[in-house]
């Protein structure tokens, strides 16, 4: 009578199993789905404002009498790439104040330059139902409690090969025929060039430097962590157009 019963239970007992995994492994899909959506809204909204993936950590170490807490670089990146998945409170507090500051008409005391450009030309996260975000709708959206406004869901087209290898060839270009033009010593004008890579990442600027002379081309990968803004600008744009100006020669003009 036993086995007979063990027999008969054993079968609903797989079946119940399974069914629990199928849920489990449907949960686990959801939240995978709605980190992707998160990291795209925080990609989304820092290429609108023109930031680079260092501004965020950047202005809280400018400013940390307004913003308490601090998203360092590598968790801004995970959260990014969807890969989120032990994100601890702070974080959200951090992305709050941040956002809740963007509405605000002081944003810190930040020193004259293009971090602080940026800050103040920046635009907080906001819906008609929330207002301006604060912790409870970052942490709810990550969630996938409330909707991700629709401005900050679309994916932006990658840059392939050609792009890139166009791009970097535009910049070759005027580096060279600036050099030729004004006169100037190759070596002495990326020396110049450097102390206008603002918040251009130190490896990129190294790589830059034998990019403008024609040695190499930035990756796929390199130009899309450099770009900033929804316009098809990227971090080199900006230091070599700054530093013609000072220079007083014609800065980059790229073509489409």
């Amino acid at each position: 009578m036993y086995s007979l019963a063990l027999g008969l239970s054993y079968p609903f007992a797989c079946a119940n199993m399974a069914g629990m995994n199928q849920e489990k492994q449907a949960h686990d899909a959801r939240l995978a789905d709605q980190r992707i959506a998160f990291g795209l809204l925080l990609l989304n909204w820092r290429r609108r404002n023109g930031w680079s993936g260092r501004t965020p950590s950047e202005w809280a170490d400018h400013c940390p009498e307004l913003l308490l807490e601090r998203i360092g670089n590598s968790a801004w990146s995970r959260l990014e790439n969807g890969r989120g998945v032990d994100t601890p409170p702070c974080t959200f507090e951090a992305l709050g104040m941040m956002n809740k500051s963007l509405a605000q008409e002081y944003r810190g005391k930040l020193p004259p330059g293009e971090l602080r450009r940026r800050i103040y030309e920046g635009k907080p996260i906001e819906d008609e139902t929330h207002g301006v975000w604060g912790t409870a709708e970052f942490f709810c959206a990550f969630l996938g409690y409330i909707e991700i406004p629709k401005e900050y869901v679309s994916r932006t087209p990658a840059i392939n090969v050609e792009e890139a290898s166009r791009v970097c060839g535009q910049w070759q270009k005027w580096f060279e025929k600036t050099v030729k033009t004004e006169s100037l010593a190759p070596h002495e004008a990326l020396q110049e060039i450097q102390n206008y890579i603002g918040e251009m990442p130190l490896p990129f600027y190294r790589k830059l430097t034998q990019v403008l002379i024609g040695f190499e081309v930035f990756s796929t990968e390199e130009m899309m962590a450099m770009r900033i803004g929804d316009e098809g600008k990227y971090m080199p744009d900006a230091a070599l157009a700054e530093w013609a100006q000072d220079s007083g020669f014609d800065g980059p003009i790229r073509g489409t």
